[in-house]
């Protein structure tokens, strides 16, 4: 169990804080909690439950090392419909940082899920790994990847599994440095948001005029004009227009006017 205790401590827990060596034990559930006296994190949890879950964690398991170029992440069942990635931090990152990173986790591998199939920490709890889920009276427990598979359709072990060989297990596993995780959390971050054109500015370059509803709007002002004074002139009287092209084209006149 000291080996057990040991791994947990290097990977998941911030110095001088352990697991309970009695409720680790036993099996009895204890809540994981990543977050440091100094307020930051030196572990993540993310995983999914429900239909399928094995293939959408595998699939994930997989993008973190070939998309990511990160350290594989540490896989566990749930003990009842799940399978969960463990991530552990060399140094640990704020907890925006550490939201940022699963938040774009989610949305570039995972976006076609339900958030109520997601299991995301932070910011939610989770329970540590082993331990009786006492939901289903079954065994959670860190697992060799190639034997995810085997336990797609029932994510759990009827007995508790044993320390040693768990203990052996996570020290195959290495810790994501900063560096590392820093590019991570830049290539998973959102496209910035394009910028939306005013209705004039849209007009002038030829791009149609997409209103909220998202359908194409045509003004209604007809005919050739030689100038963009006299096109702008007739979008501002254009009592069909829109309050917003109008208000825009008047805008663009005021240089006329000075």
């Amino acid at each position: 169990m000291n080996k057990l205790i040991a791994e947990l401590q290097r990977l998941f827990f911030h110095p001088g804080l352990s697991p309970d060596e009695v409720s680790l034990a036993s099996g009895a559930a204890q809540a994981f909690e990543p977050m440091g006296p100094d307020g930051q994190l030196r572990a993540m949890v993310l995983g999914v439950s429900g239909a399928e879950a094995w293939d959408y964690v595998a699939a994930l398991w997989q993008e973190v090392q070939d998309d990511l170029q990160l350290p594989a992440p540490v896989m566990a069942v749930t003990g009842a419909d799940g399978f969960l990635l463990w991530f552990s931090l060399a140094e640990p990152v704020p907890l925006p940082k550490a939201r940022a990173f699963l938040a774009g986790l989610c949305r570039r591998y995972l976006g076609e899920l339900p958030e109520a199939r997601l299991m995301v920490c932070p910011p939610g709890p989770v329970s540590l790994i082993p331990a009786i889920n006492g939901a289903s009276g079954k065994w959670s427990a860190f697992i060799d990847p190639s034997m995810g598979r085997v336990l797609a359709h029932e994510p759990w072990l009827d007995i508790a599994p044993n320390p040693e060989r768990q203990a052996d297990l996570l020290s195959n596993f290495a810790r994501i440095e900063r560096d590392a995780f820093e590019r991570a959390v830049a290539q998973l971050a959102p496209p910035p948001a394009l910028a939306t054109p005013t209705a004039v500015e849209a007009v002038q370059a030829g791009v149609p005029v997409l209103p909220a509803g998202g359908t194409t709007e045509r003004l209604g002002v007809e005919g050739c004009f030689g100038d963009p004074k006299s096109f702008l002139l007739a979008v501002m009287n254009d009592p069909t227009a829109s309050a917003t092209h109008r208000i825009d084209a008047a805008k663009a006149l005021l240089p006329y006017w000075k």
